[in-house]
């Protein structure tokens, strides 16, 4: 779930859990025949050398309204710089994929496993429904000359 800027309360995502649900994805749809992610041969090397995300911290864009989803109250309160409690439902964030090769991973696999995101989460507790989300793919393009750099390299 999400963290919270110590300095300024506002909830975000490491990179590092995006890619982990890239991970968690590619690793629970393997098993299913129909699936392009179960072509991949150990998918947590070719993800983990293969795909960044621009941004090192996400932004969470908390909802106008406060509805909260169903389930349990979950307020979003910066306790302690961290918490585990997560995000209200209608909370939106954008990032940056890139792919260095899509010839391991193409744009047909990466939708794949955001289409996994609305039965199994992001975060903790994601396979207890949590963390679960919708998305909008909004851009590919080339990513060729482009320079990249390594999340663990990146200043913020």
């Amino acid at each position: 779930m999400p963290s919270y800027y110590p300095e300024r309360g506002d909830p975000f995502l490491d990179s590092y859990t995006i890619k982990g649900f890239f991970n968690d994805a590619c690793g629970l749809l393997y098993y299913q025949d129909d699936s392009l992610s179960n072509k991949l041969v150990a998918h947590k090397r070719v993800i983990d050398g293969q795909v960044f995300i621009k941004e090192r911290l996400v932004a969470l864009n908390l909802p106008a309204e406060m509805e909260m989803q169903d389930g349990p109250c979950i307020f979003v309160t910066p306790l302690l710089g961290f918490s585990d409690k997560g995000v209200l439902a209608g909370t939106t964030a954008t990032f940056t994929v890139t792919v260095l090769d899509d010839t391991y991973i193409p744009a047909e696999i990466l939708t794949e496993w955001f289409d996994y995101g609305r039965y199994h989460g992001m975060g903790k507790q994601n396979g207890s429904g949590y963390g679960r989300f919708t998305y909008e793919m909004t851009e590919i393009e080339e990513a060729i000359g482009e320079e990249v750099i390594p999340p663990d390299k990146q200043t913020v």
